[in-house]
């Protein structure tokens, strides 16, 4: 029966992977970098000196019709809906679950853009948490001025509108949940002016800076809740000591650094696992969500 169960699961973590790859019209190879490593946010740890990286990313042509949630993450229950940003572009966003608790994904650089959170998002759409997964400038449908050239800079302004349009539509409770460069994201976004409606912050694996994100500029506006989640020998996400140091700079009296010591080299959202096989870091960050 658990093999049943088993066979199940890694079939529809096939199929929605090679739904993913389909919608988002790029090919198996986007995830390499030039020197054969893999697609995990290339960003050095040791200093904040920006990384000159480059993902492979769909091309600019704009999107006439926006594709559901189905077609874009391989067969999620949601629904899909345009978040035009002024002076950056326009958005694709897919909600999954309701409530008037929200949390807000903002993706790491590798080829599946938001859906690679739609797993975990599922998840919590069963736990009362409604999910906002954000397509980033020139990933999936969404398409920004400039292009995939413009690099990370609008990111924090997409952001800061996901946020605004949760708050316009009921959320009480807003938290960004990010990982490796949304991770990052998740911090530099406190920064922006006027100050998002934030009220927790999780940061799974983020390097301090990455591409034009930085977030030691923002963390002396971090007066929310922040968790951060990082691994032992991680060559993509920061030490304990930039982690230690970065928390510091927060005037937030509720933050936490945990240390997935039972996960080295862990980065990301692979942190939190997937359908079927959670790790205790999931249960973390889901309880963090909601509040707890």
């Amino acid at each position: 029966m658990q093999n049943t169960t088993d066979q199940r699961l890694a079939g529809r973590r096939r199929i929605r992977a090679l739904l993913v790859v389909l919608a988002l019209g790029i090919g198996a190879t986007a995830c390499s970098n030039s020197d054969g490593s893999s697609d995990a946010d290339r960003a050095t740890t040791t200093t904040t000196a920006p990384t000159t990286t480059t993902e492979a990313r769909p091309t600019t042509t704009e999107v006439a019709v926006l594709p559901s949630a189905a077609e874009t993450c391989g067969g999620i229950d949601g629904t899909t809906a345009w978040l035009d940003v002024d002076g950056v572009g326009r958005i694709q966003t897919a909600t999954i679950g309701s409530g008037d608790v929200v949390a807000i994904f903002l993706h790491q650089s590798d080829r599946q853009g938001m859906c690679g959170f739609a797993p975990f998002a599922e998840r919590l759409a069963g736990e009362g948490v409604r999910s906002i997964l954000v397509n980033q400038c020139e990933y999936g449908a969404s398409r920004c001025a400039g292009g995939a050239a413009a690099g990370p800079a609008g990111w924090p302004t997409v952001a800061a509108a996901a946020v605004a349009q949760a708050r316009t539509d009921g959320a009480t409770r807003v938290v960004l949940v990010g990982a490796s460069a949304g991770g990052t994201l998740a911090v530099a976004t406190a920064g922006v002016e006027p100050a998002p409606a934030i009220d927790a912050i999780v940061d799974l694996s983020g390097p301090i800076a990455y591409g034009q994100l930085d977030s030691e500029p923002a963390a002396a506006q971090v007066r929310q809740a922040v968790l951060v989640i990082t691994a032992p020998d991680d060559p993509d996400g920061p030490t304990e000591a930039e982690a230690k140091a970065l928390l510091a700079a927060m005037p937030s009296t509720d933050k936490r650094l945990e240390l997935a010591t039972e996960q080295p080299g862990t980065h990301g959202w692979a942190l939190l696992g997937d359908e079927g096989a959670w790790t205790p870091r999931a249960d973390e960050v889901s309880a963090f969500v909601r509040g707890g």
